[in-house]
């Protein structure tokens, strides 16, 4: 039994690996006793894992779009 192309829909493979490291130096922060550092990470980790799971979420969609809208010359 094959999957369907809908199911088997995974984000881009670089958020996968910011997912682990943003969780991997979160749990390095909770080992050395920085609780807060520790808990953002693993956040951060969770948010860009949530984005590979569902491409199509708002978040990815948020991720994804640029920072600075190129501006359109005006016809004149």
């Amino acid at each position: 039994m094959t999957a369907s192309s809908d199911t088997s829909r995974r984000g881009r493979p670089i958020f996968l690996v910011l997912a682990l490291g943003w969780a991997a130096l979160g749990i390095i922060g909770i080992e050395d006793g920085r609780t807060w550092y520790g808990a953002a990470g693993i956040g951060l980790g969770l948010l860009v894992g949530a984005s590979y799971l569902w491409p199509d979420s708002t978040v990815a969609r948020f991720m994804l779009a640029p920072l600075w809208r190129r501006k359109r010359p005006a016809d004149r």
